[in-house]
């Protein structure tokens, strides 16, 4: 009776631990997509910010106005 008490708390704390790593992961991954979706909100901004951009098609010889 005791050793399968003790094999249960064991696979308790196991799981216990388990579900605390599981936990610091995902939200380290939580903080990595924040960033990244911090960094390209940024990058939008920065982008919609820039003026048009014009330039020749060397191979077709059309004219082209590039907007971010």
């Amino acid at each position: 009776m005791i050793d399968s008490i003790t094999t249960l708390y064991t696979a308790m704390e196991q799981s216990k631990q388990q579900t605390e790593v599981s936990t610091a992961v995902l939200a380290k991954s939580i903080d990595t997509v924040e960033q990244a979706g911090e960094n390209l909100q940024g990058l939008i901004q920065t982008a919609g910010a820039s003026a048009s951009q014009a330039f020749t098609d060397p191979l077709v010889g059309q004219h082209i106005n590039v907007t971010a």
